[in-house]
């Protein structure tokens, strides 16, 4: 008896296919799939097959018969590559979309936030954070600095030091340093009256003292 050799299969075409439909088309005529690695691409998503080959015979190609039990090797892809976040502290929100372009990033959420560092209008941070990996068109949140929290300094000057504290707390500053005792008035104070300061600023203080107090002595005269 003369043997007819292996049975053959035609080979289908599983690139486009994700990894799992492309097992199940291979197993479905009697092949077996074997991935051969994982390769970054920006046009085929996260796991699907960007190519396959069968390794003894690289050059064949979908159709070509091959003995059932064939092993067939494919290369996934393992999504976009990433992209590291620029550094765009310190940047406009202009300067910010368009460097974000050039990574082939977008801008995305914008919130604000106080700084006594950052200029008005500048970035503060991102997120995620610079040099971070990212895929190609994730959305950069960043948020972007108000300047300064300032509050306005209240009169202190002819107030006792406790009616003076309670009045820069209440505009959100606190006592610094004191000098000239702690009785009297206020008689000067580093930060004047309406001038606008960071919020949490230390004022110092100098106290006038209390004039001293005098007894006058009253002599009545005796009798004669």
């Amino acid at each position: 008896m003369v043997s007819d050799g292996p049975t053959l299969s035609a080979l289908p075409n599983v690139t486009g296919l994700d990894v799992d439909n492309a097992r199940s088309a291979l197993s479905a005529v009697g092949l077996t799939m074997r991935e051969a690695q994982q390769v970054a691409s920006e046009t085929v998503s996260l796991g699907v097959v960007i190519s396959w080959s069968v390794p003894e015979q690289p050059g064949l190609t979908a159709g070509s018969q091959v003995p059932k039990g064939t092993t067939i090797e494919v290369v996934v892809s393992s999504g976009s590559p990433n992209r590291a976040v620029p550094n765009l502290h310190g940047l406009t929100v202009e300067e910010v979309t368009a460097r974000l372009a050039l990574a082939e990033l977008v801008l995305g959420s914008t919130s604000e936030e106080f700084s006594t560092t950052v200029g008005v209008g500048r970035v503060i941070a991102s997120n995620p954070a610079a040099d971070a990996g990212v895929t190609v068109g994730a959305a950069i949140n960043v948020v972007v600095s108000k300047g300064p929290d300032l509050v306005k300094m209240p009169k202190v000057v002819g107030a006792t030091l406790q009616v003076a504290t309670d009045a820069l707390i209440k505009a959100g500053l606190k006592v610094g340093s004191v000098t000239g005792g702690q009785d009297g008035t206020v008689s000067w104070s580093n930060v004047s009256a309406g001038d606008l300061v960071v919020r949490g600023t230390a004022v110092a203080l100098t106290m006038l003292a209390p004039p001293p107090t005098t007894t006058t002595t009253t002599t009545v005269a005796g009798p004669n």
